[in-house]
Order: C-alpha cells, then sequence, then structure tokens
C-alpha cells in the first residue's frame, strides 16, 4: 500500500520520536510505501530551523518532501477536502489503498 502524510502545517525531524516519524516507520515496518510532505523547517539544536525545499530518502526509508509554501488556513481547509476526495476515489478505483494523512 503506499500512504501518504501532509504536515504542511508542522516540520518533519528525522532521527526524532514524534509522533509522525512513529507512525511513518510503523508503516514501513509493515512493508509500505511510504511519503511525507512537510514544510522546510526542522528541530536542530533545540530549535526550529528553515532547511529549504528538498526531496530525498531519510535513515528510516520514508521518502520526505519538503515543499515551502504560505500557510493559509482557507487553502489548507480545501486541500485536506480535496486530499480526502482522492483517497476515497483511489481506494475504490484501485486493488490497494492509498491513505492520506493530514495534519
Amino acid at each position: 500500500m503506499k500512504i501518504l502524510f501532509v504536515g504542511l502545517s508542522s516540520y518533519y525531524t528525522e532521527g526524532l520520536n514524534y509522533q509522525d516519524n512513529s507512525f511513518c516507520k510503523v508503516f514501513l515496518d509493515e512493508g509500505h510505501e511510504v511519503a511525507y510532505i512537510s514544510n522546510p523547517e526542522a528541530y536542530i539544536n533545540g530549535g526550529k530551523t528553515y532547511v529549504g525545499e528538498s526531496e530525498s530518502i531519510v535513515e528510516d526509508g520514508v521518502k520526505l518532501i519538503r515543499v515551502d509554501y504560505k500557510f493559509d488556513r482557507l487553502i489548507s481547509k480545501k486541500l485536506k477536502i480535496i486530499l480526502m476526495s482522492l483517497n476515497q476515489i483511489l481506494s475504490t478505483a484501485m486493488e490497494h489503498s492509498i491513505i492520506i494523512y493530514m495534519k
């Protein structure tokens, strides 16, 4: 199964045990493909740090995509509706489900 986490209002920091990191690890351990879309910040040396846009496979195997954007609640709400609709359409049209989790 392919699983996409969307955490645009939060940041993903490799090597830590935040909820998002743990969710990704559990799904990877179960053999799923996992991708995480995050904002371009990370928690480094005790603070939030801008690390820029990037796309990489982090040490635990998660495909991490960092996207720079301006947070807007209306856009976030619309994006969530679109992603949930997309999830329903793809789940019924394909053999394998795609789970989309948005934070």
